[in-house]
């Protein structure tokens, strides 16, 4: 069964589609919560706070945000 959920994250309305029992619901929640605290730019210790203060300097993050990075890169390409 396919259980939804609308919510804002991320600045913006969400839709969150579940194909699994409906606990999947909660972990699935959390972890765009997770992504959204990781990208903000309003969050000071966020990925992308740390990389826009960061000027030229290497700055550790995530995996997720690396993988973002890499394809917003290749998109862009």
């Amino acid at each position: 069964m396919i259980w939804d959920l609308r919510f804002r994250a991320m600045g913006t309305r969400t839709h969150l589609l579940v194909d699994g029992p409906p606990e999947l619901l909660p972990p699935a929640c959390r972890q765009v919560d997770r992504l959204d605290r990781l990208w903000s730019r309003f969050v000071a210790d966020s990925d992308v706070s740390r990389l826009n203060r960061a000027g030229d300097s290497a700055v550790p993050v995530e995996p997720e945000t690396a993988e973002l990075l890499a394809r917003a890169t290749r998109a862009g390409a």
